[in-house]
């Protein structure tokens, strides 16, 4: 009893000098955690931190915006938290990745006017909004906003130049040959109503141009989960295994050449695109495919990169 006694009275002497020692004044955030870890109450002349909303909580008006976060409804806070633990970045990083593409700071309708309509974060945060409440799936239309992001993007990937995809280094880049003669076919195809199939034929492509034998053969260190399994197999096999992941299935080893591993965003939305139309994918799913796109165009167009690195 005597020990047990001690034991607390020693713990709360420990807590008292971590209280006297503390520094102000700090971040506010770090600051409330400390006081919850210490068990320190808020001084009775200090108001209570505002809540701060969800990005998507700026489309309500103020009136009707939660004041807390059990009040904020689980759409709106999954839709506005990083999931990276399934390899995905989450659906608002996405958002303004491809906010700033467009009209932000890397401004691709300023260099190339006309290709998109000027168009606001909120506005984009509006159509997100759609996809995110269940409004596109039920009317079965992706927004329009969304929809011409995407033939925009499309149109530009499927359009390559002899300048594009080519570094200044003194690399062979005749590999890039094929699959341009591939990306220009199916330029013939994008419109309006056949985007979401033209992207689903872009992914294939890619993921086929990614993946090599050194990532399909059995004897290969896997991308992702990383597996020390190692299976003997013939050459038949390895061919039949790579033909089977570009029919869209994913190999044993969680390997994704182009899509990333499966649980990722990217991986999700095409699976569902092989199966279903544009509009039943999740909002992380879709964005991220548009994201996605986006760095495409950075990586296919020289001149881009080149303008970000010198800025």
């Amino acid at each position: 009893m005597k020990r047990a006694k001690e034991a607390i009275a020693k713990k709360a002497k420990e807590l008292d000098d971590k209280i006297k020692k503390r520094r102000f004044p700090m971040e506010d955030l770090k600051l409330i955690a400390e006081d919850k870890e210490l068990g320190v109450k808020r001084p009775a002349d200090v108001t209570r931190p505002p809540f701060l909303p969800f990005v998507l909580q700026s489309l309500l008006p103020h009136d009707l915006r939660p004041s807390t976060k059990k009040a904020t409804p689980g759409s709106i806070v999954n839709a506005c938290t990083a999931t990276l633990s399934s390899g995905s970045r989450g659906l608002m990083s996405d958002v303004l990745q491809v906010y700033h593409f467009f009209v932000g700071d890397v401004g691709y309708a300023r260099m190339y006017e006309g290709s998109v309509p000027t168009f606001t974060l909120k506005q984009l945060l509006y159509a997100v909004n759609e996809v995110v409440s269940g409004n596109a799936r039920k009317s079965r239309v992706v927004p329009p906003l969304i929809s011409h992001l995407f033939v925009t993007a499309l149109s530009v990937l499927l359009s390559p130049t002899a300048e594009d995809w080519v570094a200044d280094d003194e690399t062979d880049h005749s590999k890039w040959d094929s699959l341009k003669s591939d990306l220009v076919k199916l330029k013939g195809c994008l419109s309006v109503e056949s985007w979401g199939e033209v992207l689903a034929c872009y992914i294939h492509a890619m993921e086929k141009f990614h993946t090599s034998d050194a990532s399909t053969d059995a004897n290969a260190l896997p991308g992702f989960p990383v597996s020390m399994d190692l299976v003997e197999s013939d050459d038949e096999d390895v061919d039949v295994q790579s033909q089977g992941e570009i029919e869209g299935e994913r190999s044993s080893s969680g390997y994704g050449a182009y899509v990333g591993p499966d649980g990722c965003a990217i991986a999700k939305g095409y699976n569902k695109l092989l199966r279903q139309d544009p509009w039943h994918l999740a909002a992380d799913e879709i964005i991220s495919l548009l994201r996605a796109l986006t760095d495409d165009i950075i990586a296919m167009k020289p001149s881009i990169s080149k303008d970000i690195s010198e800025r």
